[in-house]
């Protein structure tokens, strides 16, 4: 994809020209895939997740516990996002109504829905936004919303995340109060 050649270039520029890179952790140094998990830092002191958002070239995205700097992540995503820069200009990257979203999409989304049906089934809680996509939520992510699932039934919502099939439907999980807007 252009926009990874664009996002790798990028960093290979930024990284040749600031010799000397630091790392910052949040909450956890490791992910459940044994992935380091640290801000970059470069010489200068500008962070090169921060750079990577303004220029369009990354989405924040919210996992908890590692949330510490996500307000201000989001704000520089918000500024490239209202200015359309880098992948903010794509189709895919543009909030979608659930019911016109493709069976065969993929990837990180942006999915808007009136809630129509609040349930739960095993240890999940699930927001159905349309017939083939619902919002999915585990007992143990219930505790991190500031909201009762039950209280968006007939609301209109905005949820971002990845898509994951299952059973010619979609799902997106929802770990964390940042990855949902509620509207009246």
């Amino acid at each position: 994809c252009i926009r990874d050649r664009a996002a790798y270039q990028f960093v290979k520029n930024t990284i040749e020209a600031n010799r000397k890179v630091g790392l910052s952790h949040d909450q956890e140094r490791k992910d459940r895939y044994n992935r380091v998990l640290a801000y970059l830092i470069l010489e200068d002191g500008r962070s090169l997740q921060q750079l990577l958002l303004r220029h369009g070239l990354a989405v924040s995205i919210a996992v908890e516990p590692n949330v510490s700097r996500l307000g201000c992540m989001r704000q520089i995503e918000s500024a490239a996002r209202t200015s359309a820069a880098g992948l903010w200009q794509l189709p895919e990257m543009q909030v979608i109504k659930a019911d016109k979203l493709s069976a065969k999409a993929r990837g990180y989304r942006f999915v808007s829905g009136k809630v129509k049906k609040v349930s739960k089934y095993k240890h999940r809680t699930y927001l159905q936004l349309s017939p083939t996509l619902s919002v999915r939520i585990k007992k143990k992510d219930l505790q991190q919303l500031a909201i009762k699932p039950k209280s968006l039934k007939n609301k209109q919502i905005i949820v971002r995340g990845w898509l994951n099939p299952f059973k010619k439907r979609q799902t997106i999980n929802l770990s964390t109060q940042e990855n949902l807007q509620i509207f009246d």
